[in-house]
């Protein structure tokens, strides 16, 4: 392998580049399904879930990637751990549901940054709790970005 990379970090580099595109096309073929906005949003937090589930092994290279660069800087420098832009494209979704006039004022970047925060919370968890059903955790984030984003009566 070292052959073809001139060093083990360009070859790590090229690793986790190829994990995030792989992540970010699963996300964003689910994403292309959704029928609106809301509908996208629920979609995203169900994608982010499913193919850490179904992919652990490349979840694994993320984390140890974010965790290795630079002595981990990475994790401890805020907002430097947006791995491919997810909460950005989640702040986007946000956006345009409340263009549509479908989820309630609030600011995008705030609530992408609690949504991606409780994800990653749940993630993170994962591995050292393996009985952690991910199927229901999914459905509880569900129903807390709702909670987060829609009208009030």
């Amino acid at each position: 392998m070292l052959y073809h990379f001139s060093s083990k970090d360009k070859l790590t580099r090229a690793a986790l580049e190829q994990v995030l595109e792989q992540f970010g096309a699963y996300v964003t073929e689910r994403l292309a399904r959704a029928a609106g906005p809301r509908e996208a949003i629920l979609a995203y937090v169900r994608a982010i879930i499913g193919y850490q589930q179904a992919n652990r092994r490349q979840v694994r290279v993320i984390t140890e990637m974010l965790l290795d660069d630079d002595g981990g800087t990475r994790l401890k420098t805020p907002g430097s751990h947006d791995a491919g832009g997810r909460w950005q494209a989640l702040a986007d979704l946000l956006t345009e549901g409340q263009k549509a006039g479908m989820l309630r004022e609030f600011d995008p970047q705030t609530i992408a940054l609690a949504i991606g925060g409780a994800i990653d919370g749940v993630i993170a968890h994962w591995p050292a709790h393996p009985e952690l059903d991910l199927e229901a955790a999914a459905v509880e984030l569900e129903e807390f970005t709702l909670l987060a984003i829609e009208r009030r009566s």
